[in-house]
């Protein structure tokens, strides 16, 4: 079935998967940024936010912005995914995910880092071939690294190189690889292996539940195996990455487990729990409070849980789910016949385990962002945080399909899907797996780029429009300019200091204060009407607002007396 030199075709099909992720960021992203000094413009508020303290950090070696207005303003003035600590501007999250890109930023420039999530995304690949290779064999690991390069939210993620997803999972599929690759007597690869786990996990730290299952349920299978120098020698690569996380948050936010989701302003009984946002708090008992933000942070709620499976699975993958839940069929079948090795017991209980984790942990998760909810669909939360959880089923799903093109009864069910019987040739059983294959790569093509409102083609276009609206309000209003707005901060921060209203009225009083310091703007989509209806209601806060110019057919610019 493989050809002899499959070693080099698999790079050949890396390097060109290489190309297909950074598409976007090479034919949209740079010319853009090159025909505007380097300026960053994204889709994603977090993107906008890692890339702008990434550069802070490149450049300024800080990870705080200095903003003077908020001494007046009630610390208003900031975009989204960041947070004020101090009155300065701070990263929201994502901390780690800033610090390996600001170094690397520092080494490879600002525009080389847009490329690194799509390398490390195809040797993440390159690595569960390696992996899945050791579970099953070579004809296996060749359709699992297919069905992950084509896989539509690693294809998509993997092409926007300032959202830590991909980069966080690929670091975790190559630590697992060099762990594995390991002598019986420990060396180097055990280090290496524990470096990039850490580097995971303070990218991602609230992950560290799954992963733990991850690296501790194996120990239990192979507790024969189990070496404590091999251990302290991860162990020591793991805790490099920590250590300096926690010195960096000690400065950033004077505690080293502080984050910047939390509330930062001083509270009443200063712990982590009061500190904690409105959708994690909770009246439970220190002792129990802190279990449940570990395991259970937004509780369980299974018809939540089943209704985001319905829409972040079976709707948006639904060709993956039916043939997982064939490829469970056929682990099933030799789970009765006792038939799997040792190895795929264990990775068949540790992707259980992890899996149901995920699930509770994100599946009961309410989005309340009704815009987000009603426009996006691979663009949405879910997808990003579900990651692991698609990749963790490619192997069962490589496995059943690679069992049509064998001539025994486990392939009988994916023949069945196939249109195939027993008697159907070998060949033409393999001409179906490659249909099947084509198929797939047509689905997550359209997806991924052709898919309706955040399908990569649709999003190239509103960074297009970005930058052009950018353009429009820069040959308006002077850089000095405060300017209001709902969802446009992406596109204005930082060549403005901006302020988020977006409905939130609380923010009005602190913009009162600006008001004649600076001049402050409202830019908009709101129609006459409701910009009538906004003056009656900022009456209270002795703020008009009175038009200043028209941008566009879409925007229009308010001055704030």
């Amino acid at each position: 079935m493989l050809a002899r030199h499959s070693q080099k075709i698999l790079l050949i099909v890396a390097g060109i998967f290489f190309l297909v992720y950074a598409w976007p960021t090479i034919t949209v992203t740079w010319p853009a940024m090159r025909a505007h000094g380097g300026y960053y413009i994204s889709s994603w508020p977090d993107s906008m936010a890692n890339y702008f303290f990434t550069g802070r950090l490149a450049n300024n070696n800080s990870l705080s912005y200095d903003e003077p207005l908020n001494i007046f303003a009630n610390d208003a003035v900031q975009p989204r995914s960041v947070n004020v600590f101090n009155h300065n501007i701070v990263p929201t999250g994502f901390v780690g995910f800033i610090l390996i890109a600001g170094v690397l930023a520092k080494l490879l420039g600002l525009y080389a880092i847009l490329l690194i999530t799509p390398l490390l995304a195809v040797l993440a690949v390159l690595a569960f071939f390696g992996l899945v290779k050791r579970l099953y064999n070579e004809r296996v690991a060749w359709l699992a690294a297919l069905l992950l390069f084509t896989l539509p939210p690693f294809w998509y993620y993997a092409s926007l190189p300032m959202l830590p997803n991909v980069l966080f999972l690929s670091l975790v599929i190559i630590a697992y690889y060099f762990y594995f690759k390991q002598a019986k007597a420990c060396d180097y690869r055990g280090l290496v292996s524990g470096l990039l786990f850490g580097l995971a996990l303070i990218i991602r730290p609230m992950e560290f539940v799954w992963l733990g299952v991850l690296m501790v349920a194996p120990l239990f299978f192979y507790r024969e195996h189990f070496k404590i120098k091999r251990v302290l020698v991860f162990m020591a690569g793991v805790l490099l990455p920590i250590i300096i996380l926690l010195a960096v948050n000690q400065k950033l936010y004077s505690n080293a487990f502080y984050t910047g989701y939390l509330n930062l302003e001083p509270t009443k009984g200063d712990s982590v729990i009061t500190r904690l946002p409105p959708a994690l708090r909770t009246n439970l008992s220190a002792w129990l409070a802190f279990p449940k933000l570990i395991l259970a942070p937004f509780g369980l709620h299974p018809r939540l849980i089943l209704h985001n499976l319905n829409a972040y699975w079976w709707q948006l993958l639904w060709p993956w789910c039916v043939l997982f839940i064939a490829a469970l069929l056929i682990g099933w079948r030799r789970l009765k016949t006792d038939k799997l090795t040792r190895g795929l017991m264990v990775y068949w209980w540790t992707a259980v385990l992890a899996g149901v984790c995920l699930i509770i942990y994100y599946g009961s998760w309410l989005f309340d962002d009704q815009l987000t909810l009603r426009l996006n669909t691979i663009g949405i939360s879910y997808v990003r945080y579900w990651l692991p959880l698609y990749v963790l089923v490619l192997p069962f799903i490589a496995y059943g399909l690679e069992q049509v093109t064998q001539r025994n009864p486990l392939g009988f069910v994916f023949s069945k899907i196939l249109g195939m019987t027993a008697h159907t040739p070998s060949k033409t059983k393999l001409v179906g797996l490659v249909l099947v294959f084509v198929l797939l790569l047509g689905f997550s093509w359209w997806t991924v780029y052709l898919k309706s409102g955040d399908g990569l083609r649709d999003q190239a276009q509103v960074t297009r429009d970005s930058y052009q609206l950018l353009d429009e309000v820069k040959a308006q209003v002077n850089k000095e300019a405060v300017i209001v707005c709902d969802r446009e901060d992406k596109i204005l921060f930082p060549a403005y200091s901006v302020v988020v209203f977006n409905n939130n009225y609380l923010v009005w009083p602190g913009v009162k204060n600006i008001v004649g310091k600076r001049p402050v703007y409202y830019l908009t989509r709101a129609s006459d009407v409701e910009i009538n209806a906004l003056n009656e209601r900022l009456k209270e806060f002795k703020i008009n607002l009175k038009m200043f110019s028209k941008v566009n057919e879409e925007f229009t610019l308010y001055s704030l007396k």
